[in-house]
């Protein structure tokens, strides 16, 4: 016993907790950085333990937000492409380092336009080399910007071919295709010979993930 009522020990309590607030603060903080490993390692694992409990919290959560999320998405739309690609490279174990600032100079470099017609509505990140054949990733390396229905219509077909069979549908100026091919061997540090080389390489020999055996792996 103390000799003090309760309701003067959680006042003592709460009055030292104020007073070394911050002090308690950079020693949770050190703590963490110095095990930060271990705090991962034991929110991944809670999170697969609780994947119900978790998925039902995160829908609700959103159909009770879905108004600022919305807003939110309409907002920072350049930031939510990228971090969904991101995460489709990250799926498939591809470099995904793509910043804000590095798509921010991609637009830049081609006027904020499609880089193969000019035109600046609905306009697409593309994924020079797709994230289906397991090579390239969602970096600055891989990404031009692209009409929607020309990367639609591209897919996951490699560029170069893509160009000679469907080029002239969309009347594509090869002064353009040549433009863009030179901007991406240059950022890839290659001729634009060895660019293509690079390219048919990646097509012709895509990589399969088993992404049921890989996330098995992981849990």
């Amino acid at each position: 016993m103390n000799g003090k009522c309760r309701e003067c020990t959680n006042t003592y309590k709460r009055d030292w907790r104020n007073r070394n607030r911050d002090k308690d603060n950079e020693r949770k903080l050190k703590h963490y950085y110095e095990n930060r490993e271990l705090y991962k390692d034991k929110a991944v694992k809670w999170k697969q333990k609780n994947f119900k409990r978790v998925s039902l919290y995160n829908q609700k959560y959103r159909k009770e937000n879905q108004n600022y999320f919305r807003r939110y998405r309409k907002e920072n739309k350049s930031k939510i492409i990228i971090k969904d690609q991101r995460r489709e490279a990250r799926k498939r174990f591809l470099p995904e380092d793509l910043t804000e600032e590095q798509y921010e100079e991609i637009m830049e470099i081609f006027g904020y336009s499609c880089a193969l017609t000019g035109e600046t509505e609905d306009i697409h990140m593309d994924h020079v080399i797709p994230l289906s054949v397991g090579h390239g990733g969602t970096t600055k390396r891989n990404i031009i910007p692209l009409k929607a229905s020309i990367n639609l219509s591209k897919g996951a077909s490699n560029i170069f071919e893509w160009f000679e069979q469907r080029g002239g549908y969309y009347d594509i100026d090869r002064s353009k295709f040549e433009k863009m091919i030179e901007h991406l061997a240059e950022i890839n540090g290659m001729t634009e010979e060895e660019y293509k080389e690079y390219v048919y390489f990646c097509h012709e020999n895509p990589i399969e993930i088993d992404y049921e055996n890989s996330q098995e792996g992981s849990a």
